[in-house]
């Protein structure tokens, strides 16, 4: 926190993409990161689901009539 400070330096104040940029380069990237992974994970299996399930489907359409 000590290179946060109140400001009044003279200088102009910080963008919103500076500050941002700032805080995943120092704070957030492993949060981030474990974050994004976790995300992959999820669509992974859920992209597995639906591929078996459509297998699934299209399998039971190919059935013959009993």
């Amino acid at each position: 926190m000590d290179r946060y400070h109140d400001g009044s330096t003279g200088s102009s104040p910080a963008s919103f993409l500076n500050i941002s940029r700032e805080y995943f380069r120092h704070e957030a990237r492993r949060n981030f990161l474990a974050e994004v992974a976790f995300f992959l994970a999820i669509a992974a299996i859920l992209a597995a689901t639906f591929i078996s399930g459509a297998s699934a489907i299209i399998h039971f359409l190919h059935l013959p009539a009993a």
